[in-house]
């Protein structure tokens, strides 16, 4: 970190923003955010139970940047649950697993009009295919999810 990044932190974020991370069981969530927040790989993750939430500071140019981070489960009994975690949320990633359809349609019928449903249509929705190192097992075809971004992201 440089003198200039290192004063903008002592004066606090310029920027602060909230992300949440949805998405169903096991598409690789807490994979994604420890990639990112680490940069460390897990084979074998654990499954997160309710919503758990991390801090990760980034400096953008001049500009020091707090993300604040909620990791959701994907369980169908913690959907109820972790929806209230959605408020005030500036953006969302939604995530789903290149290697399973379900999980794709599954953002298509209920993660993305989840989220929508509590913070309206004015926070950021991103769209991320998981697992693409996984080419043999493939069920999701690219072209399906462009087309779906394009008319509803």
């Amino acid at each position: 970190m440089d003198d200039r990044e290192d004063r903008s932190w002592r004066e606090g974020p310029k920027y602060s923003f909230k992300i949440i991370v949805l998405g169903s069981k096991g598409v690789g969530k807490s994979s994604l955010l420890k990639r990112f927040q680490f940069d460390e790989f897990e084979d074998v993750p654990s499954h997160t139970i309710g919503v758990g939430f991390s801090t990760h500071n980034i400096t953008i140019g001049c500009d020091s940047v707090q993300l604040t981070l909620w990791d959701t489960a994907g369980e169908e009994r913690f959907k109820s649950l972790t929806s209230q975690y959605y408020r005030n949320a500036d953006a969302a990633i939604v995530v789903f697993d290149l290697t399973s359809k379900k999980s794709f349609e599954e953002v298509r019928d209920h993660w993305i009009h989840a989220f929508r449903r509590v913070v309206g249509s004015t926070a950021y929705v991103a769209l991320v295919g998981n697992k693409s190192d996984l080419l043999e097992e493939r069920r999701v075809d690219k072209n399906m999810f462009e087309v779906f971004a394009i008319f509803h992201i």
